[in-house]
């Protein structure tokens, strides 16, 4: 028998819209998903979930730290002037957000040799990776893992220092900045498909390297949230399979819109449905 909260989040599922590609954006959007978790999640879980959005609010800042005249992008946690009112007083904002702002203000980088991006990113996963849920936790540290990977690759082509390029002080970051062999000595248990995560930073199609790395991260995804029914982390990974989507419509409709049908379609049918939440 299902609990209260987790029947909540198998309505929710059973009853998210088809989801279609009109012209470069899709009909439901990441912002519509957002609005409606708000309003249909128990505030636990909103909050574990707004780490899947701080990486558009740290973007916002920056902006506003550094005084670009960009669009602020509403799909962040805080709106703006909210945003705007923490840089004078940072109480309501994650830690790491907080002590960036202080240290930026100060012009006393928290991270030395590092550019602001690259220091707060590096504050984000540093606290992302101490949190309790065990799902984002693995999340952070695969994106991580494969975000340095591909630094390394790219600093060992072109011959560039990745000392303040590589993000983290974990073993992994530690080893890609210590071993000079092709692979960096790392072995299958560390990260899968290596050889084709160096082949593909290697190619000079932007596509095809979009196209690999989603399905990559489909694939962990997928792989990862298999023996979760009904629960947040079921919500979070089809939030993840969305940014992913969105992204990938933005270089390629046609690739998006075949990627986006498998992700309903899996999502939809992960869950096996009585009667009463049957789809029409």
């Amino acid at each position: 028998m299902l609990n209260k909260v987790s029947r909540k989040y198998y309505c929710f599922v059973a009853g998210l819209p088809d989801i279609e590609l009109e012209d470069d954006r899709t009909s439901y959007s990441l912002l519509d998903l957002k609005n409606d978790l708000n309003e249909s999640l128990v505030k636990a879980d909103i909050d574990l979930v707004n780490w899947l959005f701080y990486p558009v609010d740290n973007q916002n800042l920056l902006n506003l730290l550094q005084g670009k005249d960009v669009n602020f992008d509403p799909l962040g946690v805080f709106p703006k002037l909210l945003l705007e009112a923490q840089i004078e007083n940072p109480t309501a904002v994650p830690a790491y957000m907080r002590e960036f702002i202080i240290g930026f203000k100060k012009e006393n980088p928290t991270i030395p040799g590092k550019i602001p991006e690259d220091r707060l990113n590096e504050m984000f996963y540093d606290q992302a990776l101490k949190l309790e849920n065990a799902f984002l936790r693995e999340w952070f540290e695969f994106e991580l893992n494969l975000r340095n990977l591909l630094t390394a690759i790219n600093c060992k082509k072109y011959n560039i220092d990745p000392a303040n390029k590589i993000i983290g002080g974990k073993n992994f970051a530690h080893q890609l900045l210590t071993n000079k062999t092709r692979d960096f000595g790392l072995t299958a248990d560390e990260i899968e498909n290596l050889d084709q995560i160096n082949r593909i930073a290697e190619s000079k199609n932007i596509l095809d390297k979009e196209l690999f790395l989603a399905r990559f991260k489909l694939g962990w995804l997928e792989e990862k949230v298999f023996f979760y029914y009904f629960s947040v982390e079921k919500i979070m990974s089809f939030i993840l399979r969305m940014q992913i989507v969105e992204r990938l419509i933005k270089l390629d409709k046609n690739a998006g819109r075949e990627m986006l049908k498998k992700i309903i379609n899996d999502t939809k049918s992960n869950f096996v449905f009585s009667e009463e939440f049957s789809l029409k």
